[in-house]
């Protein structure tokens, strides 16, 4: 799995787990209050494992990935705000993420996953599994 995600994610990481299609944007400001990243998204519904759904969605994608965000060591301020949907009744979440390593850690921020407490969770990790 670490193999496949080093290959994939970038600095920052959008996942949608939910099973209908997400769009909002990320920001990123860093620790200095500048703003490292302002993006939008629009994201796919994840993949629930059957044929239909697999084979429409083959040339979308669930992830969004973002790089080039980290600057240096230091908290940042990471923002997710949904447009049109919410997931559990949530539309936005913030917070502030600590990165010791810029050049190893990675964000992920996840819509909708049945493993992390909240609607929009954050976590910081250096691999695919460090994220899941």
């Amino acid at each position: 799995m670490d193999f496949v995600g080093d290959r994939l994610l970038e600095q920052v990481n959008v996942f949608n787990e939910t099973d209908r299609r997400v769009a909002g944007s990320i920001a990123v400001v860093d620790p200095a209050g500048e703003t490292a990243l302002d993006e939008t998204f629009d994201l796919a519904p994840s993949d629930s494992g059957d044929d239909e759904g697999a084979a429409s969605g083959d040339d979308e994608q669930s992830v969004a990935v973002y790089d080039d965000v980290w600057g240096e060591a230091g908290a940042y301020e990471a923002t997710v705000e949904l447009t049109g949907t919410d997931i559990d009744g949530q539309s936005q979440a913030s917070e502030t993420v600590t990165i010791d390593d810029p050049d190893e850690q990675l964000l992920g921020v996840a819509l909708g996953s049945e493993t992390v407490d909240e609607p929009i969770g954050f976590r910081v990790g250096e691999s695919l599994s460090e994220l899941a």
